[in-house]
């Protein structure tokens, strides 16, 4: 009987190389699946620690489906296995758990106009519970907090100072939000814009002849000044005068301030004898 030598060495090399592929497979399988593994163990860790997002939150021993027997040919293959080891200050039932934040807290912090001219430093009091070094019980503690107002902070702003909330086991604490609220003040307000409105009040006597004697109104400004309006025509009861650069600073141009706006509420008399009221009556235009 003829034996083809060469087809048989053929044969035996086609052998080999099946072999040493499958090898090849069976490894860059059990890589991926190692690599998947840290993957979801790392992944857990991230999320217990309060960082979601960075986890996929599966436990770590779970393997993507057809992983097992890839992870089995792994360690049959010669090649070292590797062991999880966990820190025992870890609780098993819940060191797969994740934490949830409690709700954010918002309080009003009222700010006044003069504090809002000038920008001030607030030191607010808190007390919250705090863990106690078993993890699972929790003790009173007062904290300060530290709130530097900046000049012309409008009202909506908030200041958020991060887990200074209450303590609690598997639950990361809430943040504490501070909301600026304007101050009632008896003079002044303020519109959208950080301009300060003023309301003065003028006799009708004054709103109608007093641009004829060079009449002027004083208007206090927030930082204490007093300013002098004149009367050059006759002033209607709502009309409005601007004053430049008297108005809050601007959040974002802190070395420039708004304006004031001056309202003029005329004064009627509450009443006027017979004769006055005649005596006007032919001095005043019908219409």
């Amino acid at each position: 009987m003829h034996i083809n030598l060469t087809s048989i060495i053929e044969f035996n090399l086609l052998l080999k190389l099946a072999h040493f592929f499958y090898r090849i497979y069976n490894i860059f399988n059990a890589t991926l699946c190692l690599v998947t593994y840290h993957y979801f163990f790392i992944s857990d860790i991230f999320d217990n620690a309060g960082f979601p997002g960075f986890g996929l939150g599966r436990p770590a021993n779970e393997f993507p489906e057809g992983m097992a027997s890839s992870f089995s040919t792994f360690r049959q293959s010669g090649i070292p296995s590797f062991t999880r080891h966990r820190s025992s200050s870890f609780d098993d039932k819940n060191f797969y758990r994740p934490q949830k934040q409690d709700p954010p807290i918002e309080r009003d912090l009222l700010v006044s106009m003069e504090e809002l001219l000038h920008g001030t430093t607030r030191k607010l009091k808190i007390s919250r519970q705090v863990l106690s070094p078993d993890g699972q019980t929790t003790h009173n503690e007062d904290k300060i907090l530290t709130v530097e107002v900046k000049k012309g902070w409008k009202a909506g702003t908030k200041i958020t100072f991060p887990k200074e909330g209450d303590q609690k086991p598997n639950t990361i604490p809430a943040d504490i939000i501070f909301v600026i609220k304007d101050k009632q003040h008896e003079q002044f307000c303020r519109d959208a814009d950080n301009n300060i409105l003023i309301t003065v009040k003028i006799s009708l006597r004054d709103a109608l002849t007093g641009h004829l004697e060079g009449m002027k109104i004083p208007v206090p400004t927030l930082d204490g000044k007093i300013i002098q309006i004149p009367v050059n025509d006759i002033m209607k009861s709502g009309a409005r005068r601007r004053v430049k650069g008297e108005g809050l600073p601007l959040p974002k141009l802190r070395s420039q301030r708004a304006d004031m706006l001056v309202t003029i509420d005329v004064v009627f008399p509450k009443s006027i004898s017979k004769s006055n009221a005649e005596a006007l009556r032919r001095l005043l235009p019908a219409e």
